[in-house]
């Protein structure tokens, strides 16, 4: 997995289910993620959304977020959010 250091913050798009498995199997082969984000968007709130991709994960180290509402308005609204360079 180039790009991937040994106790290194990752910095990578990880699209579920296949990130999520991605990420699992390199913490059971050793491998620390540190500061790791991921985002849930969907319509509604789910549970298992909520645990597997926000919470989970995110348990010991890093920042989960969960962004209800319609895709074609949250997706360019967070891109906007990322890219401003006037808040830090």
């Amino acid at each position: 997995m180039s790009g991937w250091t040994r106790g290194a913050p990752a910095t990578r798009w990880a699209f579920m289910p296949s990130g999520l498995k991605a990420i699992a199997l390199a913490r059971n082969r050793g491998v620390a993620f540190s500061n790791l984000t991921t985002v849930n968007l969907d319509f509604m709130r789910m549970y298992r959304p909520l645990t597997n991709v926000v919470a989970r994960p995110t348990a010991n180290s890093g920042k989960g977020y969960s962004l209800v509402g319609h895709h074609e308005i949250m997706i360019p609204l967070l891109a906007a959010a990322l890219l401003d360079k006037s808040h830090p």
